[in-house]
């Protein structure tokens, strides 16, 4: 099976995180989801890149007007940057919480932003594609990426669902939460997190199952979907039908 990734600009690195990282003709750095094609801006490079490095969660960039970048791979923010007065870079060394950048007869050592001392995260959970026939509303229907199972309980891939549903669902890159709305319903999740809020009250509500990261896509348990977000969620073992109704 191949699949064609479009893009405007140069391709820069990947895949990290489930993403390929191109920079485009404005010079801004995006990142494209390997799942679906979508692209996700990332803050703070204006010039173009003389090199880029991937390491766990943290992404080094080194410009063409001397500045060298900090960023976060998972949320696409900016953490810091500093002016090396150089042009040209050799690769990033990270080693013991210090980041060595090379550039030009020159070695500066820098503090890793904490953030980024996280590694890159890995599924720490066994999944299986559900191979699900699909019906919404009703109507057969193709997810993609498709529905997985963890733990013998059905997830659904939370931006293919809830669009066909007719809900919106948008990742806010300044708190690190997904935006679910789905009717009159309206929630905010995070990968691995047992805590949801509810937007329309702004309460907390716990969860008895954490949504998971798979391969770029986030994904949520069906329990969890008609529990949150009043939606009809049912899988039939028997026929590997899953039935999701607004």
């Amino acid at each position: 099976m191949s699949r064609t990734y479009n893009y405007a600009g140069r391709f820069i690195a990947g895949p990290h995180d489930g993403k390929l990282f191109v920079q485009g003709g404005d010079n801004r750095l995006y990142g494209i989801k390997l799942v679906d094609n979508q692209t996700v801006p990332y803050a703070g490079i204006q010039t173009p890149i003389a090199r880029l490095d991937l390491k766990g969660r943290g992404m080094y960039v080194g410009e063409s007007d001397g500045q060298f970048s900090f960023l976060d791979v998972r949320t696409g923010n900016a953490i810091g940057r500093v002016q090396t007065g150089g042009k040209r870079f050799g690769p990033t060394l990270v080693e013991n919480g210090i980041v060595l950048i090379q550039t030009e007869n020159k070695l500066i050592a820098v503090t890793q932003p904490a953030v980024l001392k996280e590694p890159e995260r890995r599924s720490s959970f066994d999944y299986k594609d559900a191979n699900a026939n699909v019906n919404i509303n009703g109507q057969a229907h193709t997810l993609t990426p498709g529905a997985v199972i963890i733990n013998n309980s059905i997830y659904l891939p939370l931006k293919p669902a809830i669009t066909a549903l007719g809900g919106k669902i948008a990742y806010n890159t300044a708190t690190g939460k997904t935006q679910i709305t789905l009717g009159n319903k309206s929630v905010a999740i995070a990968a691995e997190s047992y805590s949801a809020r509810d937007n329309t009250t702004n309460q907390p509500i716990s969860l008895q199952t954490a949504p998971q990261t798979i391969n770029g896509s986030l994904y949520l348990s069906a329990s969890e979907a008609r529990r949150l977000l009043g939606m009809k969620a049912a899988w039939d073992t028997a026929t590997r039908t899953l039935s999701l109704e607004a």
